[in-house]
């Protein structure tokens, strides 16, 4: 009796989920489609703005139109990411902090454009900000955990949350993303936005939909709905977990690892939070009319997790837990 009450109730998470999972896809597609009056995918504009411009000076093709930026570097050891996770909030994951930090660096990168364009041309880049930004955040199915004999596959399902970019009282002439009170507000925000879909079965039901278009539609289908799948997202972030040993290769030790993201249709930054040997390190592959300086825009990113920690220990300086930062410091 216990077995089948346990398989009901997976039956029905899985049906009442699945129906959240596509309602909440539905609400942050069209909350951002320019249909029906939505900002769509945040840097977009940027896109247009640089092909008008180079019409406009009689160019042919733009100086930044399919190129790429990329930058990367060492962020943190691991320990000191999940002791500021778990400062803030028990259940507060690694990627979590990551995607908040993302958040933070998208909405500079945004409030740059909007004033470079301001001064380069005739109007604003928009006449909307993005308070709130979507993130494409692809999920292993089996956790990220191999099981014994089992090889990583690609199955790799995703899902998108909307997550705080540009908010409150915004200051077009502030780059700075001074709306935001506290790092940890953002954070705090930013995850109960990715708790609410990551407890759907929204992973599951992307991977099957994946397999089944790649399987029978034809290629320009495929790539047609991926593009609008991802809800105009203006980043995906993903977590690529290495080794937590060095490894050595002909008895030399490998020092650091990076793994970078291949873009998917329609997103134009692409972020990787990896881990290996205890360090975790951020790559940024991204399209150089977003993100013109990658190397700035990964700046920006380990900004806001230095303020993170800086709240954390304050946090901790209050009382409210341990001295768990002893150990790092």
């Amino acid at each position: 009796l216990q077995r089948w009450l346990k398989l009901l109730r997976k039956i029905i998470w899985f049906y009442l989920g699945s129906i959240r999972a596509i309602l909440y896809q539905v609400y942050i597609t069209l909350a951002t489609s320019t249909k029906i009056g939505g900002g769509g995918e945040p840097f977009e504009h940027v896109r247009k703005m640089y092909e008008e411009e180079e019409k406009k000076e009689g160019k042919k093709a733009s100086s930044v139109i399919g190129k790429r930026s990329l930058s990367w570097c060492d962020a943190a050891t691991l320990e000191e990411v999940k002791l500021i996770a778990k400062a803030i909030g028990k259940n507060i994951t690694l990627n979590d902090v990551f995607v908040s930090c993302a958040s933070s660096a998208i909405a500079r990168q945004l409030a740059e454009h909007r004033q470079l364009f301001t001064t380069r041309t005739d109007g604003p880049l928009s006449h909307k900000h993005h308070p709130y930004v979507n993130v494409a955040i692809p999920v292993h199915l089996n956790g990220g955990f191999l099981l014994p004999g089992k090889s990583v596959g690609n199955n790799i399902g995703a899902m998108v949350a909307r997550i705080p970019g540009e908010i409150n009282n915004y200051d077009d002439n502030d780059t700075t993303d001074s709306s935001v009170d506290t790092a940890v507000q953002r954070l705090k925000t930013v995850h109960m936005s990715i708790q609410k879909i990551k407890n759907t079965p929204a992973p599951l039901i992307s991977y099957v939909m994946a397999k089944f278009c790649s399987d029978f539609l034809p290629e320009s289908v495929t790539k047609y709905i991926f593009q609008n799948a991802n809800a105009n997202a203006a980043f995906v972030l993903t977590n690529s977990r290495g080794s937590p040993k060095k490894l050595h290769i002909r008895g030399q030790p490998v020092e650091s690892a990076t793994a970078f993201f291949p873009l998917p249709p329609g997103v134009p930054v692409g972020i990787v939070v990896g881990s290996y040997a205890g360090v975790v390190s951020i790559s940024v592959t991204a399209e150089k009319w977003a993100i013109p300086d990658a190397d700035k825009f990964l700046g920006w990113i380990l900004e806001e997790y230095g303020r993170l920690r800086d709240e954390a220990v304050m946090i901790e300086r209050k009382g409210k837990g341990k001295e768990i930062f002893k150990s790092s410091e």
